[in-house]
């Protein structure tokens, strides 16, 4: 027999969970919890065309649906690359970097859970993962092809690649199904 629910107003901390969120309100005529919006971040490439390569720079950005505080460069989480050049300050809501691939595999970039928070305290959502791409991967297929390992066979005389990481590009084009 319950018509009338109110939880907003007390010393509850954090979002009510999405789970909850959506309870079924039966016989009740008015539900009011205390919801909270936490903020989302969508990561983009700013050169989406541009080739990868071992040591080129891939600049990146991450923005948040409103302003937020807490996110450094140490919250920028990378696979087989290195993050530089971290851009923006407690307050903003858009903030760049640099991301270096250092290694023969597939360069991603992510943003966990809780890196920053809003003016209200609520942590953010986790960011979807930005796949930059496979360095030498220049048509971003996922499969290295014979040009490509040329390519990278051409920056080892040059002194950009070493033999390990060729070997790595042949044993790529190897396993490409292509």
């Amino acid at each position: 027999s319950l018509e009338t629910l109110h939880l907003s107003q007390n010393q509850f901390v954090g979002c009510v969970p999405p789970g909850l969120q959506s309870v079924p309100t039966n016989d009740l005529a008015e539900l009011a919890l205390p919801f909270c919006v936490q903020p989302s971040v969508t990561l983009s490439k700013t050169s989406p065309d541009a080739p990868i390569r071992l040591d080129s720079i891939i600049q990146v950005t991450a923005t948040f649906s409103e302003p937020v505080t807490g996110f450094e460069m140490a919250d920028v989480v990378v696979a087989n690359g290195l993050v530089s050049s971290f851009v923006g300050s407690d307050g903003d809501s858009v903030f760049t970097f640099d991301v270096t691939p250092n290694a023969i595999g597939v360069v991603t970039v992510d943003v966990s859970q809780d890196s920053a928070v809003d003016s209200e305290g609520n942590g953010n959502t986790a960011s979807a993962q930005l796949r930059l791409g496979l360095p030498y991967d220049d048509d971003n297929d996922g499969n290295i092809s014979s040009t490509e390992v040329l390519k990278g066979v051409s920056d080892y005389f040059f002194g950009i690649l070493n033999a390990l990481q060729v070997l790595q590009l042949v044993s790529l084009y190897f396993s490409s199904p292509g």
